[in-house]
Order: C-alpha cells, then sequence, then structure tokens
C-alpha cells in the first residue's frame, strides 16, 4: 500500500494553487522536438540533477507522452539514482524555467504530491527496485493546475513550454535532499511529452460541418495531420470521446456524431502517433455553437365554451430532433389563461371558468422550448365562449296579504361558476310592478297593493355581460279585504 507522510517534509516550503479543472494552458509551440533542454547539458548544466525520472502507467510501463486531462500526469514517477542512504520517503515538485542564464535554483516552482514511501509500498514489478518512488493520486495537483499558478510564457527556443518535475527523498527526521532527479516535458495545448525523448513536432486540425449545426444533425469531424506521421485520432466533444481512437490514413482521420446537445461545443482531435519515442502528439480543436432543434406547436380547440365552466385545449408538440419538454402556455388578448406541462409531447390544458369572457375570443399556444428544442407559437384559433347560463327563482313572503298591505317578493339568481348581478324586474301578469338590484345574487322586492284577487307574480332578471337572461316561475299572490 502507498503511504503518505505530513511530517517528513518540515523543513520544506511551497506555494500552494487553487484547483483548475479543464485548464487550457497558455503555452506556445513544442521546445526543440527531439533535442534535449539547454540546461541538461553544457554550461548551464544543473549541477543538483543527478538521476533521471522516467514515467509509468499503472501497470509499471514507461510512457513519454500523453494528454493533459483531469488527473494526475502519470500513476508512477521513478527515480533512477538512491540521493541519499536510508531516506524512504518520496516527493515530487515542479519548477518553471527561466529563460538565459537564469539558474535553475532561481526557478519558481511548487510541490506536486504528498510523500510515498517507496521501500513499503506495494509497486509494480517493473519499477520495485528499492529506488525512489512517487505515486500520484487524484489528491495531487496536476500539471494543469500547476500551470495556472507558475506559467511558462517563455517564446525562447529550447525554454518554451517546457515544465521541470523533480523528486526528492528524505526520513523521518530529515530535510530533503538537495539533489534530485529530473525530467523535462514540453506541454502543447492539451498534449506532454518527454523532452529529449522523441517529441518530433507535430501538428493537428480540426474542421467541423456543418460549421453551425443543430440538434439532430450529424456533425462530420474532419482531422488533418502532419503528412507522413502514422498514429491515430480520439475526437471529443469537450471531455466525452466520440467513440473509439480512429487510424490516420493518408494525413486525415474523420468521424461523425449527431449532435444532441444545444449550446457552444469545443470539439477536439487529439492525435496519438504510433512512434512516440519519435513523435509527439498534437491537438486541434473547433467552436461550434450549436442552434437548438426547431418545434412545431398545435392546439386543437373546442367548438364553444361557456363563461363559468372550465373547458380543456389539447396541444401537441413536435420537434426536428430531441424530445420537447417543458411548458405551454395560452394566451387570449396578451393575457395568460391556462398552463401546462407536456409529457410524451402533448399537453391537456385547463382553462378556467372565468379565464375567457363571454364572446368570440381570439386564442393562441405558446411552447416555452427546452435548453435543446426551441420554442413555437400555434396559429391563432377562435374561442366561442357564450354566457353562463343563469337560473332565477322567486318567493312571495307571505303569500296571502290584505289589500292595504304589501307583500314581498324574494329574487334569487344562480350561474355556474359565477355569481349574476344586474336587474331584476317584477310582473303581475304583464304588467310591470317593481325592480330591484342583485347583490350577492338576490335581491328582496317590496310588492306595490294591489287589489283584492289573486295576482300572477313572476321576476325576470335581464343578464349581464356574462351571465344570460333568465324568467323566475309565476307565483300566486292572494290579496284580500
Amino acid at each position: 500500500m502507498t503511504k503518505r507522510s505530513t511530517t517528513v517534509l518540515a523543513g520544506l516550503t511551497a506555494a500552494t494553487v487553487a484547483a483548475t479543472t479543464s485548464l487550457v494552458l497558455a503555452v506556445g509551440g513544442p521546445a526543440g522536438a527531439a533535442t534535449p533542454p539547454p540546461w541538461q547539458s553544457g554550461a548551464l548544466k544543473d549541477p543538483n540533477a543527478v538521476g533521471v525520472l522516467t514515467l509509468h502507467a499503472a501497470n509499471g510501463a514507461e510512457i513519454t507522452s500523453g494528454t493533459l486531462d483531469d488527473g494526475p500526469i502519470a500513476a508512477f514517477v521513478a527515480g533512477s539514482t538512491a540521493l541519499r542512504s536510508g531516506d524512504k520517503y518520496a516527493t515530487l515538485f515542479a519548477y518553471t524555467p527561466k529563460d538565459g542564464n537564469a539558474p535553475v535554483g532561481s526557478w519558481s516552482g511548487l510541490q506536486l504530491s504528498g510523500s510515498t514511501d517507496f521501500v513499503a509500498a506495494t509497486l509494480p514489478s517493473a519499477i520495485d527496485t528499492g529506488l525512489p518512488v512517487v505515486a500520484l493520486s487524484g489528491e495531487d495537483t496536476t500539471i494543469p493546475q500547476y500551470a495556472a499558478g507558475y506559467p511558462n510564457t517563455s517564446s525562447t527556443a529550447g525554454y518554451q513550454g517546457v515544465y521541470e518535475l523533480r523528486l526528492r527523498t528524505t526520513a523521518v527526521g530529515q530535510s530533503a535532499t538537495s539533489t534530485y532527479d529530473v525530467v523535462d516535458i514540453v506541454v502543447d495545448g492539451n498534449t506532454w511529452h518527454v523532452a529529449g525523448s522523441g517529441g518530433e513536432a507535430t501538428s493537428t486540425s480540426l474542421v467541423v460541418a456543418p460549421t453551425s449545426p443543430k440538434v439532430g444533425d450529424t456533425a462530420t469531424l474532419s482531422a488533418t495531420v502532419s503528412a507522413g506521421v502514422p498514429g491515430s485520432v480520439q475526437f471529443k466533444d469537450g471531455a466525452t470521446a466520440l467513440g473509439s481512437p480512429v487510424a490516420v490514413a493518408s494525413g486525415t482521420a474523420s468521424t461523425t456524431t449527431v449532435v444532441s446537445k444545444a449550446g457552444a461545443h469545443t470539439y477536439s482531435a487529439v492525435f496519438t502517433p504510433t512512434d512516440t519515442d519519435t513523435y509527439a502528439g498534437s491537438t486541434g480543436t473547433a467552436n461550434v455553437t450549436v442552434a437548438k432543434a426547431t418545434s412545431t406547436t398545435t392546439a386543437t380547440w373546442p367548438a364553444s365554451a361557456r363563461y363559468g365552466t372550465a373547458t380543456s385545449v389539447q396541444v401537441a408538440v413536435a420537434a426536428s430532433a430531441g424530445t420537447p419538454t417543458g411548458t405551454v402556455t395560452i394566451t387570449s388578448g396578451g393575457a395568460t389563461v391556462g398552463t401546462g406541462t407536456l409529457s410524451g409531447g402533448t399537453a391537456t390544458i385547463r382553462l378556467g371558468a372565468t379565464a375567457l369572457k363571454p364572446g368570440s375570443q381570439s386564442v393562441r399556444a405558446t411552447y416555452a422550448g427546452n435548453a435543446d428544442v426551441a420554442g413555437s407559437d400555434s396559429s391563432a384559433g377562435t374561442l366561442t365562449v357564450a354566457k353562463a347560463t343563469a337560473k332565477l327563482t322567486n318567493k312571495l313572503t307571505p303569500a296571502k296579504v290584505k289589500a292595504s298591505a304589501k307583500g314581498k317578493l324574494t329574487v334569487t339568481a344562480t350561474a355556474t361558476g359565477t355569481v349574476p348581478a344586474g336587474k331584476v324586474t317584477v310582473f303581475d301578469g304583464k304588467k310591470k310592478i317593481g325592480t330591484g338590484t342583485l347583490k350577492g345574487g338576490k335581491v328582496v322586492i317590496t310588492l306595490p297593493k294591489l287589489k283584492k284577487g289573486t295576482h300572477k307574480i313572476h321576476a325576470t332578471y335581464a343578464g349581464s355581460a356574462l351571465v344570460s337572461a333568465a324568467t323566475a316561475a309565476v307565483v300566486k299572490l292572494k290579496v284580500v279585504k
């Protein structure tokens, strides 16, 4: 098992860099192709660099290039030299070279990893040699995160895009070694390679067609790679791989993908050469804005409606691609009179009992759209709304009066979904004998003195803008001396 120590590095100081994901490094092209950086030999040679670091995959296999996706650059970093007898912990650092004759000791750097107990650790057999090894994990600082705080902005040949990794060792009670094993890596976009070990520059460009696709379109991604360099291209949409790597043939590789999400997409073509000892990988990118799929909204309006009684509208939304989900709104005269949520592309939308006034009303259904499907309007429809149907009743109190007294008639008007308002007229046969105004759907009208005999009394309601007219049944008033 890999063990970490938080105490053995007490004598070290290191800056910290805030974690940054999906970072594109702001560096130039690859440095020096397959030529080692200047400080690895000659007058600029680093006197403290006494050994060489190698990078390894989880199975122990050595790697000399790769991509800078989120995560550590390798599973293991192995040194070639036992820096100090008795040391058992190894730690990895990164440094950014300075141009010109600046001594390596003046470079800015950062501790990347925790400490690995390489003596007790269980390691792949290829690197389990007793020499220093750092096991990297997701908790360690990545190269993109390091570069966010210590970028290499040099444009000088041999320095451009280079970062140096140094491995130091220590033991409990000991400060870290002043000497170290070292490896220089060259960063080019989203790829890296070991400087001086292969790394001849390649170039990859990417073209996406159509240039302005919409959701549901089939996009073709075409990569052009440096002529004569065999290898494969992994196409990606952001961090998502689009299928398996595609072999390069005659300097090109291509794939197709059905676009399913609207918005900004960064497509990439990551080229990995077959001969990584001679060539470095490269990446081409293309930024594409994907439009939403189109939609069509259709509403089926009821043949008629009545004020005071709820009614329903059937709405269907079809999309050129994707699934239309979200909200549909019914409007009339600019006002919202009903809303509903699509399920399976359809919605039954209830219009409230009093949402539409009586008369011929212009109505329209509007789909709001979603993240991948654009909204749309139905064609305008006309909905004929009838007035609410009133029911009128009248009751005499009492039904028998003397000729010298006045009777009273209680008139009540009702309608579904609303309370009638307006004028009520009382008749004795065909003769008008009184009027009143409904309040809360009811009015008590005092009748005039009537002659002896039996009188046929009834009330009529004139109706209103919302409620139809109505006539109550005849009630008989007996007048005596």
